[in-house]
């Protein structure tokens, strides 16, 4: 199972030549995918979960860096 998610993670499109959730997460935020804090993951999550070219377009008009609300704890 562990070997099929990492498969799946490392080559699930996510809009335009971005393949895996590590080129994911350099492409959007500038940073590795372990640095992610929740709201950034969930949206690597739902750009993966909707057609990629389209919620990747949708993300690259705002530009690469997207203001992200901090989450109180």
């Amino acid at each position: 199972k562990d070997q099929i998610l990492q498969m799946y993670l490392n080559e699930a499109p996510y809009g335009g030549a971005t393949y895996g959730v590590e080129s994911a997460a350099k492409s959007y935020f500038g940073k590795s995918a372990k640095d992610l804090n929740l709201v950034e993951s969930a949206i690597l999550a739902g750009i993966q979960a909707m057609e990629g070219w389209a919620m990747a377009l949708i993300i690259q008009t705002q530009g690469s860096r997207l203001p992200l609300p901090q989450i109180r704890k």
